[in-house]
């Protein structure tokens, strides 16, 4: 009932809590542990490979964008080493996920899979390999996961990632896209 409580499964789930938490929010990018920073230029700059040294904010998990670009669209013009981030960029500015302890702030879906993945190192923590954690593994596979990452993505979906420009198939054709005008009803081509 209590993480603070003292017992077998108090130890069991402050042993795991965190851990569980954090890897669920690094395996999705969950809208409500986004965060933007503007990253500070540390010294000495990189000996080789790059200009500048960005300390990276203390509670990141994973970078989502870094100066308003997707890192899965483009390539990397980056690099993490430690808690910093190497780079040539003038500037830094970044979106990220954040660990968010206050389970009021989560998303239902995120709460949810949170229970199971939970659930599931208890029962090998608690009842050591009962058959129980297979069984919670497999619920959470099937239902849960790819459900609240699918809901989670439809949130938030970024207008420019469907532009037909950012099509990585357009682009490996080498098709050369006009700009949108809003007064035509499509694309044209140059």
């Amino acid at each position: 009932m209590d993480l603070d409580e003292a017992s077998t499964a108090g130890n069991a789930c402050r042993l795991h809590y965190e851990s569980v938490r954090d890897s669920l929010l690094r395996a999705h990018p969950w809208n409500f542990a986004r965060y933007r920073a503007t990253l500070v230029e540390v010294l000495p700059v990189p000996t080789f490979g790059w200009a500048h040294r960005y300390q990276m904010p203390s509670d990141s998990l994973r970078i989502l964008e870094v100066n308003g670009s997707d890192i899965s669209l483009l390539a990397n013009y980056w690099e993490l080493e430690g808690d910093n981030l190497l780079s040539d960029a003038e500037t830094m500015e970044i979106v990220y996920i954040r660990p968010v302890a206050d389970p009021g702030e989560w998303d239902s879906l995120f709460r949810e899979a949170m229970v199971l993945k939970l659930a599931m190192r208890l029962a090998e923590t608690m009842r050591g390999g009962s058959g129980l954690d297979e069984k919670l593994a497999a619920e959470y596979d099937r239902m849960v996961a790819p459900l609240a990452r699918r809901i989670d993505a439809n949130e938030s979906r970024p207008r420019e990632s469907l532009l037909p420009w950012n099509s990585r198939f357009v682009n490996a054709r080498g098709s050369a896209w006009g700009s949108y005008d809003p007064e035509i009803s499509g694309f044209g081509l140059y």
